[in-house]
């Protein structure tokens, strides 16, 4: 339809699916000639989306990540009326997935100073405004810092690599075709507690950012604390907590790890991941 038409631009509007749409049309358009097609995002949920570079797609059980710096949004709006009627569960599994990309963001090989900053800021505004909203959806206010928070959670996403949170998320939601921001909600505790050696010092960071009581603890205890008070933080948001709340089967989790392991985000994780031992351990343990 965009080429019958010559578009000029492709407007998303909605959450990360209808924006990665009109990224994906926009990487496609045109077949010839210098004209690229810019891709206008109004987001009325929290993925962050919007300020990326990178859309997702499914194809035979496996899904894709692919990134093209002509497909960022030349504009986007934020406008917190049009995300009311977004369903609190919505706001709530996409809120989370954008904390995802802040944690990963803070001890990304690849995120410098103004990544880790951005990280920080992002998370303590969805740390604290997410929870209100989802219980007062129409509240304009909270839903405006919660735009501020994912803008910036989608920065981070858009210049620091991710990790093995991410690279699990996307192996089974491929595999069994499962919400995106559901699955954030499962994976991020106990990847966290994977990472929970590496990421010591940031962790002590993030936690300080959320106001959690740092002053006087071991590195181990403000990891255990931390990880502890995002587990509270995505149960009191009314979110699954394990995979088989979600339908995976228990019997082809081994299969997922394979996948997994394969995926650049595993790959890179800064605690090295040593085979698919490590990998299936994970997803064990959030099954």
């Amino acid at each position: 339809m965009a080429r019958k038409v010559s578009a000029d631009v492709v407007v998303g509007l909605g959450g990360g699916s209808p924006i990665g749409t009109a990224k994906a049309v926009a990487v496609r358009m045109p077949d010839e000639g210098p004209k690229a097609v810019d891709v206008v995002a109004v987001p009325t949920t929290y993925s962050g989306s919007e300020m990326t570079p990178i859309f997702g797609t499914t194809d035979d059980g496996r899904k894709k990540v692919v990134r093209d710096p002509r497909i960022r949004p030349r504009l986007v709006l934020y406008d917190p009326e049009l995300a009311r009627d977004t369903p609190p569960q919505l706001t709530a599994s996409t809120g989370i997935n954008a904390f995802a990309h802040c944690v990963e963001g803070l001890y990304s090989p690849t995120a410098g100073a103004e990544e880790r900053t951005l990280a920080l800021e992002g998370a303590g505004l969805l740390f604290y405004h997410l929870p209100p909203c989802v219980r007062d959806p129409r509240n304009l206010l909270h839903r405006y810092r919660l735009f501020e928070g994912s803008m910036k959670a989608g920065l981070v996403l858009a210049r620091a690599d991710m990790a093995i949170h991410h690279g699990l998320v996307h192996a089974l939601g491929g595999r069994f075709d499962l919400p995106h921001g559901l699955l954030n909600a499962v994976i991020l505790p106990y990847a966290m507690r994977f990472n929970r050696f590496v990421g010591e010092a940031v962790y002590r960071d993030l936690a300080a950012s959320l106001d959690l009581p740092v002053e006087g603890r071991s590195p181990v205890d403000v990891a255990r604390m931390l990880i502890q008070a995002v587990e509270k933080f995505i149960e009191g948001l009314g979110l699954p907590r394990r995979l088989r709340d979600l339908g995976v089967p228990g019997a082809e989790l081994p299969t997922v790890a394979e996948e997994a392991l394969r995926s650049r985000a595993v790959q890179n994780n800064p605690r090295p991941v040593q085979g698919r031992g490590d990998v299936l351990g994970v997803l064990e343990s959030a099954w």
